[in-house]
């Protein structure tokens, strides 16, 4: 059908200008919140977008990539285990301390102060 809703190629329903496109058992819906890809369910202009098991949430606080949990908006951001903050005090990556706009950045053990007086590497202390 064109110049109406419905398109249908090969057993396959496409809607142009109008909710959802599906592909080969692929739903997509346009000007919708629901994209599914391959099993993958997308929401565009809503808060949760889910790729090949992971979870995003855009346009809230909440991230999630393959188990991963990351905050946007917030504080706290959490990679493989690994606890970020921005727009917050640290930073910590695989077992690094790094403090962002605070005064202490740990990195493997070496302890650097930005915008103090110590800076220690490797046991070595610079001022």
């Amino acid at each position: 059908m064109l110049g109406g809703r419905v398109i249908m190629l090969g057993g396959r329903v496409i809607m142009l200008g109008g909710r959802f496109v599906l592909l080969v058992g692929r739903v997509i819906m346009w000007g919708g919140h629901v994209v599914m890809l391959g099993g993958l369910v997308i929401t565009l202009g809503g808060r949760v977008i889910m790729l090949v098991g992971r979870v995003i949430m855009l346009g809230g606080p909440v991230v999630m990539l393959g188990g991963r949990v990351i905050m946007l908006g917030v504080c706290v951001i959490m990679l493989g285990g690994r606890v970020i903050m921005l727009g917050g005090r640290f930073v910590l990556l695989v077992g690094r301390v790094i403090m962002l706009g605070g005064h202490v950045v740990m990195l493997g053990g070496r302890v650097i102060t930005l915008g103090e007086r110590v800076i220690t590497l490797g046991g070595r202390i610079i001022m």
